[in-house]
């Protein structure tokens, strides 16, 4: 998704956090099935509770996942006070931009942050730093602005082999 607005829509304070929904119709009314804040985030949720943060709200991320984001990445690694500190940068889930500094993720996103490598580091306590997919380098200069996908280096793992804590441990 892509949002372009001028800086004057923004509101008077030079921060905002945003966030988006995807809904379904189910039994004749829209259901949340997914949500959407910090990029490449939500993919790597602790599986048993993804159903129940996509359904959900960033006002109540904090509360209800800090706990298990913690233990998830206590067992990639991190010390718990260190796990605790580093899950809330990103909880609550929303993507953060301040106008009054350059627009690169984490001060939202802009097409050449490789946020998946960025995820990588996070999931990993710094462990891991590449998915070893090349950025890429055929940037069109009108929406869409990307070019073909980047396909996988050959010999590479596949990225779930990343989220197994032993695999990571080594």
């Amino acid at each position: 998704m892509a949002l372009e607005v001028r800086n004057e829509m923004l509101g008077p304070g030079p921060e905002v956090g945003v966030w988006c929904t995807a809904s379904v119709r189910r039994d004749g009314r829209l259901v949340q099935v997914d949500r959407f804040g910090n990029p490449s985030f939500n993919p790597f949720f602790v599986e048993a509770l993804k159903n129940q943060f996509n359904a959900g709200h960033p006002a109540d991320d904090v509360a209800t996942f800090l706990e298990p984001w913690s233990k998830l990445l206590e067992s990639r690694g991190y010390p718990p006070a260190v796990a605790r500190e580093t899950v809330l940068t990103v909880l609550p889930d929303v993507m953060h931009f301040n106008r009054n500094r350059p627009g690169h993720y984490p001060n939202g996103r802009v097409l050449t942050d490789d946020v998946y490598d960025i995820r990588m580091a996070f999931l990993t306590y710094g462990r891991v730093t590449s998915d070893g997919v090349e950025p890429h380098d055929d940037y069109l200069r009108e929406f869409p602005f990307l070019g073909v996908p980047n396909a996988q280096a050959s010999g590479e793992q596949p990225r779930e082999a990343f989220l197994d804590p032993a695999a990571v441990a080594q």
